[in-house]
């Protein structure tokens, strides 16, 4: 505490003005005094006021008690008022003050070779954002507070300042270009300090840096993932920003003294005793000018968010809590409220609904993982809008390590929202590069497996509600079996079909198909179709009536890569009905009477393709069809084909000549031959097997426009039209005569 005076007494001035001139400042003292007019004392006072006032000075000095000023006159002309001293005022404003005094001559050190190295790598090349030194501060601080809080259960009465809250402090000053953090937590003593800063202990450590300076790829971010949980790694990345560092650390334990560390990270340190050093660990960072945006209350309080908001222990920016949020996914699922799920799933999503499953699980063998994972209901990929992003955010002990993280779980759920927690990853090197990680590739591999299950389980529970969010999420496991093989059988069990054995708009999975098969049923069976009225009337579908085999409905291109992609599922084949190479029509034997002859088919099939020149390749008899002349058969599906004619379109290229298969049986098909085999009937056969053949193009999906065929129609009826007008006539001559 400081008073000043001025007093028209200039014996007395001069009395005070001596005592408080060789009075040391009390750090502890909270007010100062200050005249800004004049102390008018009574003279007949003067003299017992003053010794009063030094006997109670003196008093205030060794802590004995307050001042009292209750002899001080105050009218008009006495002004008394407190003002503010510069620690007073920053801690109003919620910052952190140097109030550290170094004592004792400052000792200069080199840094290890090694840790130079290190300290290079980290602060130069090794962290793609700045940002993130704020991250590693509060993780090593958050850490701090935990090795305080099991001494203080472990050693009680040797903890100094036993009562001291466990919380991060930072400030920031945009004036004086300056960031602080500041924790309450087990601190250093002189040999921990230089052992956790300026050297690195452990050889793995060093071995890491050799590796890391002999690797130019970005395989040393794999390397750098190596070093777990040591202090001074995380620390170094303060360098990245700072002009200075200043380190004042004291140890928890009682009668430590306190030691200022002090760097601008080329080559050397400084380490001096300090006093005024409070428990724990204060690091105040000078700014670089090119990175004072660090030193913006509102920048910082967005990257503390955005990294640390879980962290446990409260963390307060400039005076104000920072950290509101509860890390539920650490809590067990019962503790969870309806209420918390929201406000996590809203944090995640920006959005207010609330997601259609929650799941939520823990491992500890073989890896430790803590999983929260939310399933909205829909997406914005439903809507048009472009693909979305991974949703799920991943921790270590509830310091992020990656947001929206890509490797965390394959690109196809990226529908999944949530946070995982993994004590295995690794802390404090290099976080934004663990996409080439094994540990990474592991945790991936347990989460879809988890992932998988609870779908399978939901799907059996509750039929109803699994089917209306398969409807409109379903694509993404689709997606999966496309591109997940290692998942493919598993997600077969979650599709969902329409079937020529289920009525509409009842589902079967291909599962409860299987189950449905006969022993001697070696096929899953397929039909592309717009809708299930186009799939049950479609000639390729006949024979599969016929016989009563079952049929899936796929009303997508999507569904049809699906069952390309699974190929083989369950221990059955998997098949479209239009495939070239399926039979399911057993040989009767005799042929029925009406029908072609196989000697007949091969000439009619002559014809055709000198008709039909370059359009087909093939003319071949089925067994299969029933009802209809003829149908397209290729070894390439349709969507395939689909494809490769829009592929195409651009270069008004035509069709490939296609495979035509003929029902040998149909009045149609037998009419056509002997029309070829008549003179007369030579104009009519031909317009009859182009329109066979594109009645076949329609059927497989394969013309675009059947408007083309409308001359050729009109000219058939036009000829089969004049047949019966020459009947007419015919009859009335006949009754004429």
């Amino acid at each position: 505490m400081f008073l000043r005076t001025s007093l028209r007494n200039v014996r007395t001035s001069q009395r005070i003005g001596a005592l408080l001139k060789n009075t040391p400042r009390i750090s502890h003292v909270q007010s100062r005094l200050i005249s800004n007019s004049q102390f008018l004392l009574q003279e007949k006072k003067t003299e017992d006021i003053v010794n009063e006032f030094e006997k109670d000075f003196k008093d205030v000095v060794q802590d004995k008690k307050p001042i009292d000023n209750s002899d001080l006159t105050r009218d008009d002309d006495v002004v008394i008022e407190e003002v503010e001293s510069e620690t007073e005022k920053l801690q109003s404003e919620g910052l952190i003050s140097e109030t550290e005094n170094v004592i004792g001559q400052k000792e200069t050190m080199e840094f290890q070779t090694e840790t130079q190295q290190l300290l290079n790598i980290v602060a130069t090349a090794l962290y793609t954002d700045k940002e993130v030194f704020i991250r590693e501060l509060i993780s090593n601080a958050s850490d701090a507070l935990e090795k305080a809080r099991q001494f203080s259960i472990t050693d009680y009465d040797n903890l100094e300042d036993p009562e001291k809250p466990l919380q991060i402090n930072v400030s920031v000053d945009e004036g004086k270009r300056v960031f602080i953090i500041q924790d309450s937590g087990i601190g250093m003593t002189r040999e921990e300090l230089m052992r956790n800063i300026g050297t690195i202990a452990h050889s793995g450590s060093k071995s890491f840096v050799n590796k890391l300076k002999e690797s130019s790829t970005s395989n040393s971010q794999d390397v750098a993932s190596n070093i777990i949980g040591q202090f001074g790694v995380g620390f170094y990345s303060a360098f990245m920003v700072a002009d200075k560092v200043r380190v004042y650390t004291r140890s928890a334990r009682k009668g430590s003294q306190g030691y200022c560390w002090e760097s601008i990270g080329e080559g050397n340190y400084t380490i001096s005793e300090a006093e005024g050093v409070a428990r724990g660990t204060k690091i105040v960072i000078e700014l670089k000018d090119t990175d004072k945006e660090f030193a913006i209350r509102d920048a910082v309080e967005r990257i503390i968010k955005k990294y640390s908001n879980f962290v446990s222990h409260k963390i307060e920016l400039n005076g104000s809590p920072v950290n509101t949020l509860d890390a539920v996914w650490l809590r067990s699922k019962d503790s969870v409220t309806p209420e918390e799920h929201s406000e996590f799933f809203k944090y995640l999503t920006g959005t207010s609904g609330h997601p259609t499953y929650t799941i939520q699980f823990s491992t500890d063998v073989p890896l430790s993982l803590r999983v929260l994972f939310y399933i909205p209901d829909s997406h914005s990929e439903d809507l048009g809008g472009s693909k979305m992003e991974p949703g799920v955010n991943v921790y270590s002990k509830k310091v992020l390590i990656k947001a929206k993280h890509r490797e965390i779980l394959p690109d196809w759920l990226r529908f999944v929202k949530g946070a995982v927690d993994s004590e295995d990853l690794p802390l404090n090197i290099s976080r934004e590069h663990l996409q080439n990680s094994p540990l990474i590739r592991r945790i991936n591999s347990i989460l879809v497996k988890k992932v998988i299950k609870f779908f399978q389980d939901m799907m059996a529970q509750d039929r109803e509600k699994y089917v209306k969010w398969y409807d409109r999420n379903g694509k993404f496991f689709k997606e999966g079996i496309s591109s997940d093989y290692t998942s493919k059988d598993e997600l077969s069990k979650l599709l969902m079909f329409e079937s020529s054995k289920v009525r509409a708009p009842e589902r079967t999975s291909i599962q409860e198909y299987v189950d449905r098969m006969g022993s001697d049923e070696k096929t899953i069976y397929y039909i592309n179709s717009p809708n299930r009225q186009y799939a049950e009337n479609s000639p390729y579908m006949e024979s599969f009536k016929k016989k009563g085999i079952e049929v899936l409905y796929c009303y997508s291109t999507l569904d049809e890569f699906t069952m390309l992609n699974l190929g083989y599922v369950s221990g059955k084949d998997v098949k479209s009905v239009e495939s070239s190479d399926i039979d399911v029509s057993k040989d009767e034997g005799d042929v029925s009477v009406g029908s072609l002859t196989d000697a007949q088919v091969t000439e009619l099939g002559t014809y055709i393709k000198k008709t039909l020149a370059g359009r087909v390749s093939a003319v071949t008899s089925s067994k299969r069809l029933v009802d209809t002349p003829a149908v397209i058969r290729n070894p390439e599906n349709s969507t395939m084909r689909y494809i490769r004619r829009i592929q195409n379109a651009n270069q008004d290229a035509p069709l490939d000549p296609q495979k035509l298969e003929i029902n040998p049986k149909h009045p149609l098909i037998v009419n056509l031959y002997h029309a070829t085999q008549s003179e007369q009937d030579s104009e009519t056969a031909q317009l009859v097997a182009e329109q066979v053949f594109d009645n076949a193009l329609i059927g497989a999906g394969l013309l675009d426009d059947p408007r083309s065929l409308l001359p050729r129609l009109n000219k058939l009826l036009k000829q089969v039209t004049t047949k019966f007008e020459k009947n007419q006539e015919a009859a009335v001559d006949e009754n004429k005569n």
